[in-house]
């Protein structure tokens, strides 16, 4: 059932919608669950209800109904907007149309005219919903593969969003609309699901598909591109070890990365012994004990020196490092630069 809030300065007309026959024979459909007199009071409800379409008069005081829907518009408030307007307000509803009004029905209003809408509204909605369930799972599945599954297997996520993408519009800035919220909404489920990955990876910033004019040809291998790029990123620090201790010493290290960590502390911290575990880790991951750990120390300094409240000498010490030289040059191995001048480049 979609829930339809109805808007219009006088009472008269609004109760006689609700008696329409039309909303008594389809109130499974169909259900008119709240009412307001003007765009402000009807704001309101929309910003605090669920609210699936929005059957508004045009002229009305405070707000009127064209400002009222471009603010539906910006916010995203609600998927479906109706409008009610006289023969002389076609100007009017010409410019709602232009803002995403969904409908536009003349006064005066009878039964055949809202059946003739609102079985439209309903197929809009069962249409939106089943592709906005479809593309939902989509998302949460390449954000699942950007944490644990392979390059291809990202690869095979970007191409069905794509051609998704490229199915529900062929206008080039609605695609690069959608693929912008698509890779932001990526960005969202990746943190909700592991919510470590913010420690260590700018994954807002990457997910922030920023496209120059000469790029926008290439919107979508582009957004492939930042997908794999966060891919990257993410499994720099979290690996997928086969062996069960060395996964577990791995997750140690990313909880406690702002402790000083050390083979030999991992060896009693485990019970194992410290020559037996290097090798073994570094057979598994690929790279030394000492080498990773430091990654992920250095990971997690760019996170922290982003933070323009927070000094180098201040990072240093978060991190277990009591000399702040020796962290400033172990920074630029890493990373090429001292952390003076990334932390400019960050303002």
């Amino acid at each position: 059932m979609y829930k339809v809030l109805l808007i219009d300065d006088k009472e008269v007309f609004r109760r006689k919608i609700k008696r329409l026959p039309y909303f008594q024979e389809n109130a499974e459909k169909f259900m008119i669950c709240h009412e307001a007199q003007n765009g402000l009071e009807a704001l309101d409800i929309i910003r605090n209800s669920d609210i699936d379409v929005v059957l508004t008069d045009i002229r009305m005081p405070i707000i009127d109904g064209i400002e009222l829907l471009k603010t539906i518009s910006n916010e995203k408030l609600c998927k479906c907007t109706v409008l009610l307007s006289e023969y002389a307000d076609f100007s009017y509803a010409k410019a709602g149309i232009l803002n995403g009004a969904f409908d536009y029905i003349v006064k005066p209003i009878d039964n055949e005219k809202m059946q003739a809408s609102f079985d439209r509204v309903y197929d809009y909605l069962t249409a939106v919903n089943k592709n906005v369930n479809l593309m939902t799972k989509k998302i949460e599945a390449l954000a699942d593969c950007i944490f644990s599954g392979n390059r291809s297997d990202v690869t095979e996520c970007t191409d069905q969003i794509a051609d998704n993408v490229k199915n529900e519009t062929k206008m080039p800035n609605d695609q690069i609309l959608m693929l912008k919220d698509m890779l932001e909404r990526v960005g969202q489920v990746l943190l909700k699901k592991y919510p470590d990955v913010s420690r260590f990876v700018p994954v807002t910033d990457i997910c922030s598909m920023k496209l120059a004019p000469e790029e926008e040809n290439r919107r979508f291998e582009i957004f492939k591109r930042q997908a794999l790029l966060l891919k990257n990123r993410v499994n720099r620090i979290f690996i997928r070890p086969k062996n069960h201790l060395v996964k577990k010493v791995c997750d140690y290290i990313i909880q406690n990365v702002e402790n000083e960590i050390s083979l030999k502390a991992i060896s009693k911290e485990f019970f194992v012994d410290k020559k037996y575990f290097g090798t073994l880790f570094k057979k598994e991951v690929g790279t030394g004990f000492v080498e990773y750990t430091t990654l992920v120390k250095m990971e997690r300094a760019k996170m922290l020196l982003s933070n323009p409240e927070i000094k180098i000498y201040e990072v240093a010490t978060m991190l277990g490092y009591s000399d702040k030289d020796y962290f400033s040059k172990l920074f630029k191995k890493y990373t090429s630069e001292p952390p003076s001048s990334f932390k400019e480049g960050k303002y």
